[in-house]
């Protein structure tokens, strides 16, 4: 296996853990806590075809939760054991439930699994060809063809590149930070470390968090999972203690469609507005915005 990253030093049970990048056997790209050369723990997997899944890994393999990111864009959060992944979804009002699994190192969706596959027809038997006469032998001059014009070639402008990455180490005035760098800047895969324990693990932009993310409290907890968007929480599940949110954010506090369950049990969930709960929301096919929302006063009356 091809690997790059910075050695974190042995454990309690003697073996070398690290966080690295590897590529493994099956083709796909793994960036994330690596023990004796094998992925155990955190960390993140590209398949082939640009999926993504961010969670945790067991002896070199996806198992336990996590979350993927399909090429179209869309996050799914469930679980992974025995090498499929079982995920739910909002599909209008309702809750869908979505399968994948990997082969040769791509995800492919479960669609049906009951569904059964019809005996092939049997091939028709071919028909005998017809009897063609052979053509009288005739001789005749076939005048030379004019040449043809030279193609005109046409210079395609070829877009920018982006510069390659290079893995390395660096330490800024709020923390630590290993992964990949482009220009100087942080940008790629990679991990930063706050100087009070807060661990960020996944996709960095210009310098920022931007992609899919997991973040860890000094105490070794998940606090946050889903995606950043230009240094913020864009979408994902935030846990504050015993309670938790799931759904959009802006500017760090719940913003948009979400759910909300308080200490109690009690869940709360619909638009949110810049960290208030407005209320349950009217139009599911329209943004959830304060003006597409139930107020709480009026849904009482």
């Amino acid at each position: 296996m091809a690997s790059k990253g910075a050695k974190r030093g042995g454990n309690d049970t003697g073996h070398s853990e690290s966080v690295i990048g590897l590529t493994l056997p099956n083709g796909t790209l793994y960036s994330g806590t690596v023990i004796d050369g094998v992925p155990e723990g955190n960390g993140v997997v590209k398949f082939i075809g640009a999926a993504w899944f961010k969670g945790k890994f067991i002896n070199g393999e996806p198992r336990g939760p996590g979350s993927i990111r399909l090429n179209t864009g869309e996050t799914i959060f469930g679980e992974f054991s025995d090498n499929v992944f079982v995920g739910e979804r909002a599909k209008g009002r309702r809750t869908e439930v979505i399968k994948f699994t990997v082969q040769k190192g791509r995800l492919t969706r479960v669609l049906n699994e009951n569904k059964k596959v019809p005996d092939p027809l049997p091939e028709p038997e071919p028909e005998p060809e017809p009897e063609i006469p052979e053509p009288e032998e005739i001789i005749e001059e076939i005048p030379e063809p004019e040449p043809e014009p030279e193609p005109v070639v046409v210079q395609k402008k070829t877009p920018p590149q982006k510069p390659p990455s290079e893995y390395g180490v660096r330490e800024y005035a709020d923390g630590k930070y290993m992964g990949e760098f482009r220009n100087g800047k942080r940008d790629g895969k990679g991990r930063f470390v706050r100087n009070d324990g807060t661990v960020f693990l996944g996709d960095f932009s210009n310098d920022r968090p931007h992609g899919n993310m997991t973040v860890t409290d000094p105490e070794g907890n998940v606090s946050f999972e889903g995606e950043y968007r230009n240094g913020e929480m864009h979408y994902g599940t935030l846990k504050l203690g015993n309670r938790t949110y799931v759904g959009q954010f802006k500017r760090g506090v719940f913003h948009g469609l979400g759910k909300f369950t308080g200490s109690d049990g009690v869940t709360i969930e619909g638009v949110f507005h810049f960290g208030r709960y407005i209320g349950p929301i009217k139009d599911p096919t329209k943004p959830a915005t304060w003006k597409n929302a139930i107020p709480v006063s009026e849904k009482s009356e």
